[in-house]
């Protein structure tokens, strides 16, 4: 009978082994879920704080939009009304190239830029006119290097 009680406890230290060796499986997979789980929860989390943050600046879109929309729809209608302005002037056919005075009698043509000065306000008219200014002056503007003493500095022109 001993060798056969020595199978018999060869037999139950592997089964011993195999269900230590399973229950190490187990518990691995076991914090493996868990793991995925956390990670799951958090990945839904952060799709529910950006959908949020989305779904808030939709909102600010829109109300911008409805701020907006009666301005918009005011500068529509002084363009309309410019644009008709400029189609109902007289518009030569061609040039001819005689710079002489026209005939007095024939209305003078506007200009995109007489109509839309004619309909701004004035606060605008200046800004136009202070920017037209600055556009076209020529600044001299000494090196840095250079020191209020030396006599003979270079200028460099900036626009």
């Amino acid at each position: 009978m001993a060798p056969q009680m020595a199978k018999l406890l060869t037999a139950s230290d592997q089964l011993s082994d195999t269900v230590e060796r399973t229950e190490a499986v187990r518990k691995a997979m076991v914090n493996d879920r868990d793991e995925m789980d956390d990670g799951l929860q958090i990945s839904a989390s952060r799709i529910e704080t950006v959908a949020d943050e989305l779904h808030t600046s939709v909102e600010d879109c829109q109300n911008a939009l409805k701020l907006l929309s009666p301005s918009l729809d005011t500068t529509q209608e002084r363009l309309n009304t410019l644009s008709t302005q400029l189609l109902t002037q007289h518009v030569p056919t061609h040039y001819d190239g005689n710079t002489e005075e026209t005939d007095t009698n024939q209305p003078q043509r506007q200009t995109y830029s007489s109509i839309v000065t004619a309909n701004l306000t004035p606060s605008i008219d200046k800004a136009i006119g202070r920017a037209a200014i600055r556009a076209r002056e020529i600044l001299l503007d000494p090196p840095r290097w250079a020191t209020a003493s030396s006599h003979r500095t270079p200028c460099t022109l900036t626009w």
